[in-house]
């Protein structure tokens, strides 16, 4: 009994420095995801390095993200968030295997979840599956409930943007979500990079060089560097050296 007792005193413990931490830290880009975190794993370090993700996944450092990702998961295997979270940093990186292997592992523990982030998660994986429309209509079911959902917003524009027009959708319908979340987060450099490509998309050049000089005040060497410079000589219809 002494022992149980000291053992549930230690994951007491554990709890109580990570709600800290998050407190801390958790103010802006991926707060409400990384709140969850904090009380959906009780090993300090994953907590620690899955922060430690989510500021280098906002950044365009995808290789930083997935290693500090990786570190999570070692740290607790169980971790369904950072598992959903490594998935989508390796889609970034264009690691297609590691994508794959890490959404089955967050499908896998994903009951350790809340109901409306495993709706996210569902969405995630009909978007991976190709089931479109199902991805956004899970993704608008938990806006409707919870507006304030960011991470529902993102996927939301995700979808819209990379896949509408195979459904015949406009471009333009992914704006809003992203404009959104740039509402909830206005250093959300993923959310403004897709706005700089769709100002881009229109030929609004004066909007697109706003957003990418706030882009790049935000990460001056984020992994989107060279992505941006040639959208920048599309807009501006100039060559350029890679």
């Amino acid at each position: 009994a002494a022992v149980e007792g000291s053992v549930s005193a230690l994951f007491d413990l554990a709890d109580g420095l990570s709600a800290r931490l998050v407190t801390a830290v958790s103010v802006g880009a991926g707060a409400e995801l990384s709140r969850t975190a904090a009380v959906s794993t009780r090993s300090l370090p994953a907590v620690t390095a899955y922060l430690a993700a989510e500021s280098a996944l906002r950044a365009g450092r995808y290789d930083s993200a997935i290693s500090a990702l990786e570190r999570a998961t070692e740290n607790d295997s169980t971790f369904a968030l950072a598992w959903f979270r490594l998935s989508i940093a390796a889609e970034y990186a264009t690691r297609a295997d590691l994508a794959t292997s890490s959404a089955e592992q967050a499908a896998r523990h994903s009951g350790r979840l809340s109901v409306h982030h495993r709706q996210l998660l569902d969405a995630f994986f009909a978007s991976r599956r190709g089931d479109l429309v199902e991805a956004e209509r899970i993704n608008r079911a938990v806006i409707a409930a919870r507006p304030e959902q960011v991470e529902a917003w993102f996927q939301l524009g995700e979808v819209l943007f990379h896949e509408g027009p195979r459904l015949g959708r406009p471009l333009a319908d992914a704006r809003e979500p992203f404009e959104r979340v740039v509402e909830f987060e206005p250093e959300n450099t993923l959310a403004l990079t897709h706005l700089a490509r769709l100002a881009a998309s229109e030929q609004r050049v004066s909007e697109f060089d706003s957003l990418v000089a706030r882009i790049q005040r935000l990460l001056p060497q984020g992994d989107r560097t060279i992505d941006l410079t040639v959208i920048r000589a599309f807009a501006h219809h100039d060559e350029v050296d890679i």
